[in-house]
């Protein structure tokens, strides 16, 4: 039972860094797989049109990067000044204490080398073309950090507690490494990251198409984006989780739904793809609105998952009556949340700016390209 007059630790600290990754991370992650894909197209066809098409999605990925990489420094700072926290009872787990600081320092060079190559600064195309894909897979890096590390709450696989400081530690590095539910939770993860992106380049191109802007760029978006976003709404749909309590239940069947949604969604994207029919006016209209949808769906995974943990903060291992926060660490997870919040909210309007001024706004593609036969 969690008692009024404090916070468990359980509440804060973890579910900071989940909101962190589930609002920021996606698009991270999500986006460079199509931009690659994008950008694979115009090397193999020399097209100029699909240099454009990756070029524009790489600056919203560009946002969504410097969005991350300043949140998780922020994550850095307050996890350092703060020590009373969830690592002081998780040592020798792979927590933030290190995932944080090298997320961190990735993204951080990592926005400085996008920058670098984000608008083909005399770098040639198969050379750009491996920067991206390196892109890609380093991207998957803090997927791997968080599963390993919620998946080691959810099953505590080679770690031991020492009853005399309420520490977890690893007994058996390799048991740990093999943990099911932290692999179960990495593809899981992968997965509704690729839906995110998949599901902003769609619902964006919808909106263009629309409005009748951008269209050639738009009908090439949707095209690669219905294809992606269909098998990865697939892949997440033989994998899932069930608890038994309520809030768990319902939270997960609500997910389910939402993925329903998203597999007809991707469904009816390819199949009009695949018919040169994607002006359909009623359909552009639920693609754009479905833009919510995949977080919506993390949110609501997140709480099903955190809820059928309960009331343990290391399944069997650790309960959360054990590690309780102060005011202190109340009030600095509280300034934490608002910075996530804030940078969350500063990353949405600046895309919603660049998202208005489109390609053609940023002189990207000619408005009349359709009579460009040179393209």
């Amino acid at each position: 039972m969690i008692e009024p007059s404090s916070l468990h630790v359980s509440a804060l600290w973890p579910h900071l860094v989940a909101f962190h990754a589930t609002m920021l991370l996606p698009l991270v992650v999500g986006l460079p797989p199509i931009v690659a894909i994008m950008e694979s197209v115009y090397v193999m066809t020399e097209r100029e049109i699909w240099r454009q098409i990756a070029r524009f999605w790489g600056r919203l990925f560009g946002i969504a990067l410097l969005a991350w990489a300043v949140g998780s420094i922020v994550l850095v700072v307050l996890h350092g000044v703060d020590p009373g926290r969830s690592v002081r009872y998780l040592h020798g787990l792979p927590e933030l204490a290190l995932t944080l600081p090298v997320m961190a320092l990735v993204f951080a060079g990592g926005v400085a080398l996008w920058r670098r190559f984000g608008d083909w600064l005399g770098v040639r195309r198969l050379r750009h073309l491996l920067v991206t894909w390196l892109w890609m897979a380093l991207s998957t890096l803090p997927v791997l950090g968080i599963a390993l590390v919620y998946g080691l709450m959810d099953n505590p696989a080679g770690a031991c507690l020492d009853p005399g400081n309420l520490q977890v530690r690893i007994c058996d590095l390799p048991a740990a490494l093999r943990n099911p539910a932290a692999q179960a939770r990495f593809v899981h993860l992968l997965g509704a990251s690729y839906l995110t992106g998949a599901t902003l380049v769609l619902s964006v191109s919808a909106w263009y198409l629309a409005h009748r802007r951008n269209v050639q760029i738009a009908r090439r978006s949707m095209t690669v984006a219905a294809s992606f976003g269909l098998a990865a709404a697939l892949s997440l749909a033989v994998l899932g989780f069930r608890g038994d309590v309520p809030l768990s239940f319902w939270s997960f069947r609500a997910m389910a739904l939402l993925g329903a949604w998203a597999i007809a969604l991707f469904g009816v994207a390819f199949w009009r793809a695949s018919r040169r029919q994607l002006d359909r006016r009623g359909f552009l209209r639920l693609a754009a609105l479905s833009l919510p949808v995949p977080w919506a769906a993390g949110a609501l995974g997140w709480l099903a998952s955190e809820a059928g943990r309960g009331p343990w903060l290391v399944n069997g291992l650790l309960p959360v009556t054990a590690t309780q926060a102060g005011a202190w660490e109340t009030a600095i997870a509280a300034v934490a949340c608002a910075a996530v919040a804030g940078l969350f909210v500063a990353g949405a309007i600046l895309s919603l700016g660049l998202v208005r001024l489109g390609p053609e706004g940023m002189k990207m593609w000619p408005a009349d390209a359709d009579a460009a036969r040179k393209y």
